[in-house]
């Protein structure tokens, strides 16, 4: 918004006042108009002006339990040298925000943003100042106020008065990026770059052809693309659309996809359709997709969603053998970015890594967190995000200054910057999310880059409240220490320690409650009963998620994280039940019971273990099980070991012996060199450390890194020795497309004859 004014003076118009509610919390109506206190006083003199008293103090009315002040009066004049110019632009996620570029209220210090009428009005006015008739010279802390209905800002121009409800919708915060940042990049993939104009047409140009293909309003899309360009218009078209998008990851296995497709009814699906189950379902393949991104404008539509609307459906893993779908709402994810906002300094020239998959709920938070803000989002493409160096290069040469990484997948990229000594100097923020976090991890970090150039920030999160919960920037202190600190709730949420009695305790089970809270699972009444409770406090009632992750209240009032209350584990960043694992297992017709849990090889290598039984005691070859969990479950959700046990231990009262099962040694005694079937020294030596990586004996010239439980961080292991006991250097994302140990031996001789680089064995 802007409007013709002087320069030299600023003031709110002669049709209101403004107010601020005294005390922290934020409130959506007008100024009261009966007042606990006279207008006017009795007495000599010259009346007051409205809003103060004949001292000239600030007027206080009170309407209940609320208290306002008069901050400003109409037609306050201040000097330009106390002053700067700024135009109060709306964004739904951030509010209204300021554009310095063009002239319109003055304030002093820090940005303004308002509200008009049921709009609030956020100002950096201090609490203590007595503002006679001008404003105060010096900035301090934030008060949320509101402006009377009909106010205007410079005397002119009226804020509009449309009913805003919540945090607004994906979408509003789409189209302001849209009108605001037109010309600037908003996605950056290799060498396609793609405008926030582009962005739009592309989107809108989407939005219309899954109308021609029935889509509608309160529709679900599938969504099967690899990151880049394409999928955010496909994103954008379909809640532009009305609708909400499902992310199907390329890599799931085909019934796992298909089951998706079922379970949450898609209208349509956007993408490649093999091995989905898709079969007569509207579809809009990826060459159309991409014909879009220059088909002339479409027409108009009106298919804008609510904030309550169903934005997208995340699937995580479920303890029934099936993946569970959550809906999550534009509202909880604008509340998410709103609430962000305040406690990170995120402008239009940050540039943002899409880093995850789109099916993993951490891509939300960096897909919408660049696009809400208009910044630039920086896709890294799926087999660049599996090689700790190529994703060094990215972020150092694309200037990348918001970065997000599961703490797993941090350890790689930081032993790769430090063995490399990469500046960083545009990075501002790493933010860690997904799985537990601790201090061991950052301290050779952050004795290389410090806590100030990056910002390293934790945040606890889980799909059903929307990505994040908490926030905590880590500190000396924390590195000092051992604990797992993930802060206090985000603005907004009302977080609970519950202990085993259902009552507040020091340590328990976090409980949440507050804008981001979805409402549920789909289809799953019985299990929406036990996660999401109402609980009283005093005169009122809430709606919590009961998260079932183990915490304790430091005495400075943030949380420490503890860990999972039930079969539910983080691995790698991934929410994994261990149930639907084991009912995947059970699901084999010679397997007649199993028991999936977490074993730590060595620190940092954590991974999946099954101990099952067989009928009759029949031999499972455990390739069979690979083979078996491998058409239903995604990679990071099968186990690495398969033990078979003539019986499983038994508790007291016959049920499965989880921690005596746990305390059995997943690793078998390695094979002797010799039993090896190796044709050169380089196969021997390369079985060997396959074998102590591993820490299995099974290795074949045709054995499949992954397949025996390696992942990306062990391959990033697997590089560093070869380049230190062989001297040649292979890159990490060669072995990551090369995981049989013949291939593998066939890359590091073909480095061995490139180089005069003898082995140190």
């Amino acid at each position: 918004m802007t409007g013709s004014t002087d320069r030299g003076t600023a003031g709110v118009g002669t049709r209101g006042l403004l107010w601020a509610r005294d005390g922290p919390r934020r409130g959506a109506s007008p100024p009261p108009p009966d007042t606990s206190r006279p207008a006017s006083h009795p007495g000599p003199g010259p009346p007051p002006r409205e809003g103060f008293d004949r001292a000239g103090r600030p007027e206080f009315r009170r309407r209940g339990n609320r208290e306002y002040r008069c901050l400003i009066p109409a037609n306050v004049s201040v000097p330009t040298d106390r002053a700067r110019a700024l135009a109060l632009e709306y964004s739904p996620v951030l509010g209204w925000r300021t554009n310095p570029r063009t002239p319109g209220i003055h304030v002093t210090g820090k940005e303004a943003a308002a509200r008009c009428g049921t709009h609030l009005l956020t100002t950096a006015f201090p609490a203590d100042s007595q503002h006679g008739t001008g404003l105060p010279s010096r900035p301090s802390a934030i008060l949320f106020t509101e402006i009377k209905t009909g106010a205007t800002l410079d005397g002119s121009a009226p804020l509009p008065e449309e009913e805003h409800r919540g945090g607004g919708t994906l979408v509003d915060a789409l189209l302001h990026s849209f009108r605001t940042r037109a010309d600037s990049v908003a996605v950056e993939c290799g060498d396609d770059r793609l405008t926030y104009a582009g962005l739009d047409l592309w989107s809108d140009a989407v939005r219309a052809a899954l109308g021609e293909r029935g889509v509608r309003p309160g529709d679900r899309v599938a969504l099967r693309l690899a990151p880049g360009p394409g999928a955010v218009a496909a994103i954008a078209g379909i809640v532009r659309a009305g609708a909400a998008y499902v992310p199907l990851d390329v890599r799931n296995p085909p019934s796992r996809n298909a089951f998706i497709l079922q379970d949450c009814a898609a209208s349509a699906l956007i993408g490649a359709a093999d091995d989905t189950g898709a079969s007569g379902l509207p579809l809009l393949s990826e060459r159309e997709l991409d014909l879009l991104r220059t088909a002339p404008p479409a027409p108009p539509g009106d298919t804008a969603p609510a904030p309550e609307d169903t934005a997208y459906v995340i699937y995580t893993s479920g303890t029934t053998g099936r993946p569970k779908g959550v809906p999550v709402t534009h509202a909880a994810v604008t509340a998410l970015l709103g609430a962000a906002s305040g406690l990170f300094s995120l402008t239009p020239e940050d540039r943002w890594l899409l880093f995850h998959s789109l099916a993993f709920d951490f891509a939300v938070w960096e897909m919408w967190g660049a696009l809400a803000t208009g910044a630039r989002l920086v896709v890294l493409p799926q087999d660049t995000a599996r090689s700790a160096e190529s994703t060094l290069a990215v972020v150092a040469e694309r200037g990348v200054t918001v970065l997000n990484q599961t703490p797993t997948a941090f350890a790689a990229l930081s032993a790769t910057a430090l063995a490399s000594d990469t500046a960083l100097p545009a990075l501002r923020y790493v933010v860690f999310g997904g799985e537990k976090l601790t201090p061991g991890l950052l301290r050779p970090w952050a004795a290389r880059y410090g806590l100030d150039g990056p910002r390293l920030i934790n945040m606890y999160g889980i799909t059903e409240v929307t990505v994040h919960a908490t926030y905590h920037e880590v500190t000396a202190e924390d590195l000092a220490g051992d604990e797992s600190c993930v802060g206090r709730p985000l603005p907004g949420f009302r977080a609970r320690v519950v202990g085993e009695d259902g009552q507040d305790a020091e340590r328990g089970e976090l409980w949440l409650a507050g804008p981001q809270v979805t409402r549920g699972y789909l289809g799953r009444p019985e299990l929406n009963a036990e996660r999401f409770v109402t609980a009283s406090e005093g005169e009122r009632t809430a709606r919590y998620y009961r998260s079932g992750d183990l915490v304790s209240t430091r005495p400075d009032g943030a949380l420490r994280y503890h860990g999972r209350a039930d079969l539910q584990v983080k691995l790698r960043g991934h929410r994994i039940e261990l149930s639907e694992i084991e009912a995947v297992v059970r699901d084999h017709p010679r397997v007649s019971d199993a028991v999936v849990w977490v074993h730590t090889f060595r620190p940092g290598d954590e991974r999946l273990v099954c101990a099952f039984t067989t009928t009759g005691g029949e031999p499972v070859e455990a390739g069979a099980l690979h083979e078996h969990t491998g058409r239903d479950l995604p990679s990071y959700m099968r186990p690495a070991r398969f033990l078979r046990l003539p019986e499983l231990p038994r508790t007291v009262n016959g049920k499965v012996d989880r921690a005596a099962v746990a305390l059995i040694d997943p690793a078998p005694r390695r094979k002797a060199a010799a039993a090896v079937d190796a044709a050169s020294g380089t196969e021997t030596y390369l079985s060997r450390l396959w074998e102590e990586l591993l820490g299995t004996g099974e290795i074949t010239r045709d054995a499949d890194f992954f397949q025996l439980g390696g992942h990306s961080l062990m391959a990033f292991r697997m590089q560093m020795r070869i380049s230190r006991d062989l001297g040649v250097r292979v890159p990490q994302k060669d072995l990551l497309e090369n995981p049989r140990l013949a291939d593998v031996v066939r890359l590091i001789d073909a480095r061995r004859a490139e180089s005069s680089a003898l082995p140190r064995t």
